[in-house]
């Protein structure tokens, strides 16, 4: 974590690809398929829940007096972006703050104590948000087919 990301792999994505790939060109669309669909609505679901502990977060300094004005500015600044250089076949989002104090909050400097949120967060709802994912990825899923469907009914 030298570069400040945190890094999450989810196995078998490819095996999931590869049988998405295996349906009708029709489901995969232009906008990446459901699996673009799953991913993205993941992002959505941690931005949500890092935004929720940002907002949480203490406003005292170094000396413990609440001094801080709460802005939300953190909260707000929370977002999540499609990985354009993800490599082909890939689906890959960053989720997070794009505040310029975001690093010194989340790792602290050497006049004031780390007070971290997104890794926290990221650890105790990253299982829910691989819910969050395999719904979507569901619905996601039953939507191409209806679609796919209803294209040959019409051409049929």
């Amino acid at each position: 974590m030298a570069d400040g990301f945190i890094r999450a792999e989810v196995k078998g994505l490819k095996e999931l690809e590869a049988a998405l790939k295996a349906l009708p060109p029709e489901i995969a669309g232009r906008s990446g398929g459901p699996l673009r669909a799953g991913v993205r609505k993941m992002g959505e679901f941690m931005r949500l829940e890092i935004q929720r502990a940002a907002e949480k977060l203490p406003v005292s300094n170094v000396d413990g007096v609440d001094d801080y004005e709460r802005t939300g500015r953190l909260a707000r600044s929370v977002r999540v972006t499609r990985d354009q250089r993800a490599p082909q076949g890939t689906e890959r989002v960053w989720v997070k703050p794009r505040s310029p104090y975001y690093v010194p909050v989340e790792f602290g400097t050497e006049k004031m104590p780390a007070r971290p949120f997104v890794r926290p967060t990221f650890e105790a709802r990253y299982k829910l948000g691989l819910e969050v994912f395999k719904l979507e990825l569901g619905k996601a899923i039953e939507r191409a087919a209806r679609k796919v469907a209803k294209l040959r009914v019409s051409r049929g």
